[in-house]
């Protein structure tokens, strides 16, 4: 209820937390080691009477009694805003308009929870659209393939087919090949990025790095910004 429905102030108290509990008695997973179905072992399962925020849940039962504690919880307004919240913080702003979250609550509430609904309207609202939401909480498309890399723990044999599709995706309209110049100047934006360290996750070899911070101190030196090729590329959002 906590983190996945309701909220820490979604309305509930330790005593519905009791029952919910008493509900979800006797659901079980089946050979854990080999499949890990879903199962439910009646002779493990409270079956008498009980009340969950303010909706009675009668005696006998059996496994419906859990599947009527979600439907509950499913419907209830504070999940529907504790739902819109999160995805508003995930895709707007870490603290979303609440006019926003009021318009997506609603339709979660009118849609009876159809998350495709709230997502229609959440990607095409004026608050996800507007120029002060722009990257704020979405990655470019070189920083999410960086973290598919680094979070599928992948080994690369070869860094430039990376870099380049990363490149190509950040400088809009250029289409010829970078030159190791730009390679190496992107590489260091990547490497120097808070929190990422992208390069050494992704299995470089130190002596690509050396050339990597040898490459782009030359060009910073040389004077970057006298390249029209290269000073259209923005800085990387956190």
């Amino acid at each position: 209820m906590e983190l996945h429905t309701l909220g820490v102030d979604g309305g509930y108290t330790q005593a519905d937390v009791t029952e919910v509990a008493r509900a979800f008695t006797g659901w079980t997973i089946e050979n854990p080691r080999v499949g890990a179905d879903f199962g439910f072992e009646p002779r493990l399962h409270d079956d008498g009477a009980k009340v969950v925020l303010g909706h009675a849940v009668k005696a006998g039962g059996g496994i419906r009694d859990g599947e009527q504690v979600l439907d509950i919880l499913a419907r209830h307004p504070s999940t529907a805003r504790f739902i819109s919240t999160k995805l508003a913080r995930r895709f707007v702003s870490d603290a979303p308009p609440a006019a926003l979250v009021d318009r997506l609550a609603a339709r979660f509430t009118d849609t009876r929870g159809d998350l495709r609904a709230v997502m229609a309207l959440l990607l095409t609202a004026p608050e996800f659209l507007a120029p002060e939401a722009y990257r704020a909480n979405v990655k470019t498309p070189f920083e999410f393939v960086v973290s598919a890399v680094r979070a599928t723990s992948a080994e690369l044999s070869a860094m430039r087919p990376l870099i380049q599709a990363g490149a190509h995706a950040r400088l809009a309209g250029i289409s010829a090949p970078l030159t190791r110049e730009e390679q190496a100047m992107i590489s260091r934006r990547v490497f120097l990025k808070s929190g990422a360290f992208a390069l050494v996750s992704l299995g470089c070899a130190p002596s690509f790095l050396a050339r990597t911070a040898f490459a782009a101190g030359e060009a910073s030196r040389a004077g970057r910004g006298s390249s029209s090729r290269f000073s259209s590329v923005a800085p990387l959002t956190a």
